[in-house]
């Protein structure tokens, strides 16, 4: 039998749940051939100086520094109850694996290992490595447990930290308070936070305004301005010089792209919550973690501004809310009745007839990621390429992906070998229609279904595969019939979303089968 533990009580339910642990016991979760407990934070800290010698219970100069030669600890009061709890468990005979559930970080490991070491325990040590409390990355991380000693090192750098805040608060916190006879207390981070934030106020406190001028020439509808400009003399005899009419010899435009901001980290957010709400960076880092274990945010003990991928498809559905955010999105479709695609007269049409198609673009080997989709999260390399919607190719034989191409929606076709047998560049075609992402959404869906090989063996083809002939469905003029590709790719987006809906109404119902306190 294997023993969990997690970091919280309610990690713990997590994880109980989605493997399969269901008999609530004092302090831990059994079932399944495991027992999950937790640790409510942190269970063990360093023990204070007059735990050494009876001597350092008062404060004496002469006494400094304080530098034990083996560091001991000691169980909070406050979570006595808990440690004695998991000390018995961890010492079952039943017990023969130990996994360790705190959060996958530097303290995370830190706490499990003191209370591991405190219990004297000697059983088989494990690591439970997720950064997502989503229920497939928990089932990933128990398919793929590690061996506890891969993170020795963590532990070690953990112990540095904590030994490293013991000192300088210990020693350096007693030496201020015996010079200037009051309590001080001193922090190897909080003194020289401090230290910055008493320079910055000081900085401000004392700020002199500097005059500085600069010359401006209004216009009908626009302004031209110089530079800031420190001296009034220079100034006025760049005014004098502008005579009563100026010619504008050259203007330059430039289109600028402002990409989005990245997710918060949780520097960033505190120091947001700080400017609109006035939290303090433990209120916000509370709130956080709260939220965190709602799973409601994701995990924020984190400098990453980036998801995982297991957290791509979750976090929309979890955290924006997917059915809400599908049903704003898809509000302003309306399903229309029409013919079936066997009803349609089909004709032959290239892609060169049906679409604008970019010129070739090269590929540089920055485009290229491992597996058959070289530009899944590629950013832009100069090619226009910001970023991939979807990804048709899942097999060998199909070179069609959903891109954005500056902005627009598109169809992208490349070499499919290209990133399998080879590192040669080749070149990727970008497929337009109007900006109209529904025409394109059917060509993916229906047309490209019938026609999945637009290379040759090594040989690409650029010209065959552009001339290569599709069957697309015509309207009565024998047009290309744009307007029948549209609703039904309208109607396709709407029926996946009640199917949708009715796989969340099943599962809820299973969900509600099972009950946790």
């Amino acid at each position: 039998m294997k023993l969990v533990i997690a970091e919280k009580p309610s990690v713990a339910i997590s994880i109980a749940k989605v493997i399969g642990v269901k008999n609530k016991k004092d302090g831990y979760y059994e079932g399944n051939g495991y027992k999950v407990s937790w640790c409510v934070g942190h269970l063990i800290q360093m023990a204070n100086p007059d735990s050494y010698d009876e001597k350092y219970a008062k404060w004496n100069i002469a006494d400094l520094p304080i530098i034990p030669n083996e560091y001991k600890y000691e169980v909070l009061k406050s979570t006595k109850k808990q440690f004695t709890t998991l000390k018995k468990l961890m010492n079952d005979k039943e017990i023969d694996t130990v996994v360790n559930a705190c959060d996958a970080d530097r303290e995370g490991e830190r706490i499990f290992r003191l209370v591991y070491n405190e219990a004297k325990c000697k059983k088989k040590m494990q690591r439970l490595w997720i950064s997502s409390m989503e229920d497939s990355a928990i089932r990933e991380g128990f398919d793929n447990l590690k061996d506890g000693k891969a993170y020795d090192n963590l532990f070690e750098s953990a112990q540095a930290r904590a030994i490293a805040d013991w000192l300088v608060g210990m020693n350096i916190s007693r030496l201020y308070s015996c010079l200037y006879k009051q309590n001080y207390s001193v922090g190897r981070v909080q003194t020289p936070t401090l230290s910055m934030i008493v320079t910055r106020d000081d900085e401000i406190a004392h700020f002199k305004k500097e005059k500085y001028y600069s010359v401006e020439l209004a216009f009908d509808g626009f302004t031209l301005s110089t530079d800031r400009i420190d001296q009034f003399e220079i100034a006025e005899q760049l005014k004098n010089l502008v005579g009563e009419t100026i010619e504008i010899t050259d203007v330059i435009e430039k289109e600028k792209i402002t990409k989005p901001d990245l997710l918060f980290d949780l520097t960033t957010l505190q120091r947001e919550c700080n400017k609109h709400f006035g939290y303090s960076a433990k209120q916000t880092l509370d709130y956080a973690q709260s939220l965190y274990e709602k799973k409601l945010i994701t995990y924020p003990r984190t400098d990453s501004r980036c998801l995982t991928e297991d957290m791509i498809t979750s976090t929309v559905n979890n955290i924006l809310g997917y059915r809400q955010f599908l049903a704003k999105r898809l509000a302003k479709l309306e399903y229309k009745e029409i013919p079936s695609l066997q009803d349609l007269d089909w004709r032959p049409y290239s892609i060169n007839e049906l679409f604008s198609v970019s010129p070739g673009k090269r590929l540089t080997n920055a485009d290229k990621t491992t597996g058959y989709t070289p530009f899944i999260g590629a950013t832009d390399n100069g090619n226009g390429i910001t970023g991939f919607v979807g990804n048709d190719n899942a097999s060998k034989d199909k070179n069609v992906l959903g891109v954005n191409y500056n902005g627009a929606p598109c169809i992208a076709f490349y070499h499919p070998y290209a990133c399998l047998f080879t590192d040669d560049v080749k070149r990727l075609h970008l497929l337009h229609h109007e900006d109209n992402a529904y025409v394109l959404l059917f060509f993916k869906a229906i047309i490209l279904k019938q026609h999945t090989k637009y290379s040759y063996g090594y040989k690409f083809n650029e010209q065959r595969m552009l001339r290569q002939k599709l069957q697309i469905p015509v309207n009565a003029n024998g047009e290309p019939d744009y307007l029948y590709m549209e609703q039904y790719a309208k109607n396709m987006m709407l029926r996946k979303y009640q199917q949708y809906l009715s796989f969340l109404e099943r599962k809820e119902d299973r969900d509600g089968e099972q009950q946790y306190e």
